[in-house]
C-alpha cells in the first residue's frame, strides 16, 4: 500500500470512536501529510532490504509542542481579529494528538527506506503511556493492540487497511513503526541527537547523512534511487484537459528536479535544512547546510566555487531595491546538464506559448520562435563554457516608477545584434536602433516596446529598453535614467575587481514582495475566487515588511546558505492557516457558506 495511503489509513480508523474525535482527526491528516511529504521528499529513495546500511540515514525534528503551537499561535496574532478566531479551532484539533505527550520534549520522525515504499518511524515523548495508547493510539491509529514483552506492542488485525506495526514503550519515548527492526534498532532516547536543533530554536529541522562513504556505498546508491526516478514518472499522470505539449514539459521539470535529488542524495555525507520563527525580531530564517562527500563530483562543484571574482562585481546593490540577484557560479559536469535542462524547458515552454497566442500572425510567431531559439542559444553557450555569472537590480526611481539593471556574462554577446533584429519582425511596431551609443567598448542598441507590454510599461513607465553587447557581457536597462545608468554600470565592471572579491557568496537576493504582489494584482482573474491569495498577500504587507534575503555560501568544504523573511511574510503564512482552518475544519464557517451559496443559488 503507498505510504500517503497508509498515514491516510491510520488517521482514518479512528473515525468510528466519535464524532468529535472524527472531526479533529482531520488536523491530523493535514499535518502528518505535510511533514510525510516534507520527510519523503528530503531523501526520496527506496533501498532493497540487502542495501539498507547504502541508504542515508534521515529523520525530521519537531520541538516540544509547547513550542510548536506557541509558534502557531504567534502567526495567527499577526493577523486581523476574524482570522484569529480560527486559532481555538487549529488548537483544538491539533490537541487531540497530544493526549498523554509530553508537551516540552522533542519528537523525531525517522525515514527509513525501503523496497517498496518509505517507512517512518515516530519517536514520541510521552508523559503519560496509558492516556496516550488510549487516547491516541486505539482512538486515531488502531484499536488492535497486543502487548507483548518488554514494552513491545504489536499493532493491528493484519488485514489490509488497517494500521499493522508496532510500537515501543522505551520511557520517555513511545516509538511506532511498520516493523519491529524499525522501532528497536533506533536510539531510546533521542534528546541527544536532537538537542543541538533545540537549542537553535527550530520549528523544524530535517537532516540527511550518508554514513557510508565509499564508491561501492555511492554506486548503490545511484542504483537504488533509479527506482524513485520510476516510480515517480509512473506516477505523474496527465491532467485531463492539459496538452499534450504542457504534459512534456512538467514531466521533464520533474526529471531535472529528480536528477538534482539524486545527487544529493548520493554523495551528500551530511545535509540539513532547519527553519527558526524568531517571535522577538519578528522574522522567520531558513538554515542549510550541505557537506559532501571527499572526492565526489558534488565535493568537486563546491571546490570551484569562490575562486574567481565576478565579471560584475565592481556593480554595487541599490541602496533599497524590490529585487536584486546576484550569482556567480562555476558549472561542473553535472551543472552544465542541470542548467541546459532547465534553459531546454524554458525554450520549449516559451515556443509553446507562442504557438497558442491568438495575437501573433504566423509570420510573427516564426519570427519571435527564432528569437527565442538565439536567444537561448547563447544562454547554452554560456553553461557549456562553465559559468552562470550575473546579475539583475530593481528599484524605485525618483518619478515613483521602477529602474532596471541586469547582465550576464556570455562568451559573445555580439550575437545579440541578429537577435535584435528580429524584433520588429515578431512585434509590429517595435522599433529597434543599432548603436545608439558606446560604452568601454560595448555597443548599446535600443528597442522601443510597444503597448502589448501592459506590465512591463505600468511597471517601469517607460518605453525604450537599452540592451548592450560585447564580446563577455549582454546587459539590460530601462526606466528613468536608464542609459546614463548603464554606461555607469559598464564603466564600473571594466575596472579591475576589488581585493577579496572572489570570497563574496556565489548566489544571494532580495525581494520586496509588496511591489510585485501589486503589479500581479492589476492582471484580471481568470475565475471567481484565483484572486483570494492576490488580496491575502496585499493585507499582510500593508504594514511593509515584505522583505526576503538570502545568501549562499561556500564556507571550507560545505554550502552555507540562510533565507530571512520578515514579519510581513509571517503573517501570510497565518493568514493562509486561518484560510484554511476556515475551509476544511471550521463547522460553523462552512454551514455558513453553504448556506450563502444556497442563498446565491450556486
Amino acid at each position: 500500500m503507498p505510504k500517503t495511503q497508509r498515514m491516510w489509513t491510520m488517521l482514518n480508523t479512528g473515525y468510528g470512536t466519535s464524532r468529535r474525535t472524527a472531526r479533529r482527526t482531520a488536523s491530523i491528516v493535514a499535518g502528518l501529510f505535510v511533514l510525510s511529504m516534507l520527510a519523503g521528499r528530503t531523501a526520496p529513495a527506496r533501498a532493497a532490504d540487502d542495501a539498507e546500511k547504502a541508504a542515508p540515514s534521515a529523520y525530521v525534528m519537531l520541538p516540544g509542542s509547547d513550542d510548536l503551537l506557541g509558534n502557531a499561535h504567534y502567526l495567527l496574532d499577526l493577523t486581523d481579529p476574524t482570522e484569529q478566531k480560527q486559532w481555538p479551532i487549529l488548537k483544538d484539533y491539533f490537541d487531540v494528538f497530544l493526549f498523554g505527550v509530553d508537551r516540552k520534549q522533542p519528537t523525531r520522525v525517522g525515514v527509513v527506506f525501503g523496497e517498496k515504499a518509505d517507512r517512518y518511524v515516530w519517536s514520541v515523548p510521552v508523559a503519560n503511556f496509558l492516556k496516550f495508547k488510549k487516547d491516541v493510539v486505539a482512538a486515531i491509529i488502531t484499536p488492535r493492540i497486543k502487548s507483548l514483552d518488554g514494552g513491545l506492542f504489536k499493532l493491528g488485525s493484519g488485514r489490509p487497511g488497517d494500521f499493522n506495526g508496532f510500537m515501543l514503550n522505551s520511557n520517555p519515548y513511545v516509538h511506532i513503526g511498520e516493523t519491529k527492526a524499525d522501532i528497536t534498532e533506533i536510539p531510546a532516547d533521542p534528546r541527544s541527537l536532537l538537542q543541538p536543533f533545540v537549542a537553535k530554536n527550530y520549528l523544524a529541522a530535517i537532516e540527511l547523512e550518508n554514513k557510508q562513504t565509499d564508491a561501492a556505498s555511492q554506486a548503490k546508491r545511484h542504483e537504488l534511487f533509479q527506482i524513485t526516478r520510476k516510480q515517480s514518472l509512473d506516477g505523474l499522470k496527465k491532467d485531463k484537459k492539459e496538452k499534450p505539449e504542457d504534459f512534456e514539459l512538467r514531466k521533464k521539470a520533474l526529471e531535472i528536479q529528480l536528477g538534482e535529488a539524486e545527487w544529493v542524495f548520493t554523495e551528500a555525507q551530511q545535509a540539513h535544512l532547519g527553519m527558526i520563527i524568531d517571535r522577538s525580531a519578528g522574522m522567520g530564517k531558513l538554515d542549510l547546510e550541505l557537506t559532501p562527500i571527499a572526492g565526489t563530483p558534488l565535493a568537486q562543484s563546491v571546490e570551484q566555487l569562490q575562486t574567481k571574482p565576478s565579471h560584475f562585481a565592481n556593480i554595487e546593490k541599490s541602496a533599497e531595491p524590490i529585487l536584486s540577484v546576484r550569482l556567480n557560479h562555476p558549472l561542473s559536469e553535472v551543472r552544465k546538464k542541470t542548467a541546459s535542462a532547465m534553459a531546454t524547458l524554458a525554450k520549449d515552454r516559451l515556443k509553446v506559448r507562442t504557438d497558442a497566442s491568438e495575437k501573433l500572425s504566423a509570420e510573427q510567431k516564426e519570427a519571435m520562435k527564432q528569437i527565442i531559439d538565439q536567444t537561448f542559444a547563447t544562454v547554452e553557450a554560456g553553461f557549456q563554457a562553465g559559468l552562470a555569472d550575473g546579475f539583475i537590480d530593481v528599484h524605485k526611481g525618483t518619478g515613483g516608477k521602477n529602474v532596471l539593471l541586469a547582465a550576464s556574462w556570455t562568451p559573445d554577446g555580439t550575437k545579440i545584434g541578429d537577435i535584435l533584429a528580429l524584433f520588429p519582425k515578431a512585434h509590429a511596431g517595435e522599433n529597434v536602433k543599432m548603436n545608439v551609443a558606446e560604452e568601454s567598448g560595448v555597443a548599446i542598441h535600443s528597442v522601443e516596446l510597444t503597448e502589448d507590454t501592459p506590465h512591463f510599461l505600468n511597471f517601469i513607465g517607460q518605453t525604450t529598453l537599452y540592451i548592450g553587447s560585447s564580446k563577455e557581457a549582454i546587459w539590460v536597462a530601462a526606466g528613468e535614467g536608464a542609459l546614463d545608468t548603464l554606461k555607469a554600470a559598464i564603466k564600473k565592471a571594466a575596472q579591475p575587481a576589488p581585493a577579496g572579491a572572489e570570497k563574496a557568496p556565489f548566489g544571494e537576493f532580495v525581494v520586496r514582495l509588496k511591489p510585485w504582489a501589486e503589479e500581479i494584482a492589476t492582471e484580471p482573474s481568470k475565475k471567481k475566487g484565483d484572486d483570494k491569495y492576490r488580496k491575502m498577500l496585499l493585507s499582510s504587507f500593508e504594514g511593509g515588511d515584505d522583505t526576503m534575503s538570502g545568501t549562499i555560501k561556500r564556507q571550507d568544504n560545505k554550502i552555507v546558505g540562510e533565507v530571512i523573511m520578515q514579519k510581513g511574510i509571517l503573517r501570510f503564512a497565518g493568514k493562509a492557516a486561518s484560510d484554511f482552518s476556515r475551509e476544511n475544519l471550521d463547522e460553523g464557517a462552512q454551514k455558513k457558506g453553504a448556506k450563502q451559496a444556497r442563498q446565491n443559488g450556486r
